[in-house]
């Protein structure tokens, strides 16, 4: 089997909205790891993936890590983020922001994309979408990515 270029029905308004929609939410995570860095805690104590999940409490945690040493007295997060002037208002709101995004975010060789920029791909996709087509999930996601790499005006199928 081979692929060659068709041109295909694309929902293209469903497609540019998926892929708007992951791209505010990876900036809005991008920013706040930003402002976590330049706010007392270092790359290397926090996890991502914790930070995906629940901001304030991974900062927090991270926080403590590294800070609770400056002070010699055993003092709260609340008292030491008052001590060294961190304004905790502008992770909130990186916080709701990314909690009100509902883009699901996945990793792919390396790249982050939008689960639902590969279902529409998948849904878009004449062969990828049949009910008498057969294969697994990664061969569906490896023709979406294939389409996705080849842009929306010229995307792939099976022949």
């Amino acid at each position: 089997m081979k692929f060659t270029p068709k041109k295909i029905e694309v929902n293209h308004v469903a497609y540019t909205k998926a892929v708007k929609d992951a791209e505010e939410k990876i900036n809005n995570f991008k920013e706040a790891l930003d402002w976590v860095y330049s706010n007392n805690v270092s790359e290397a104590n926090l996890d991502d993936m914790a930070f995906n999940e629940d901001m304030l409490t991974e900062y927090k945690r991270c926080f403590m890590l590294q800070n609770s040493n400056v002070v010699k007295l055993d003092i709260s997060f609340e008292k030491l983020i008052d001590l060294l002037d961190v304004n905790l208002q502008v992770l909130k709101e990186f916080q709701y922001k990314h909690d009100d995004n509902k883009s699901e975010l996945v990793q792919i060789d390396n790249e982050t994309v939008a689960k639902e920029t590969l279902q529409q791909l998948i849904i878009s996709n004449q062969y990828l979408n049949s009910k008498n087509s057969s294969g697994t999930i990664s061969t569906y996601i490896s023709g979406a990515m294939a389409s996705f790499e080849k842009g929306l005006d010229m995307p792939l199928e099976w022949n």
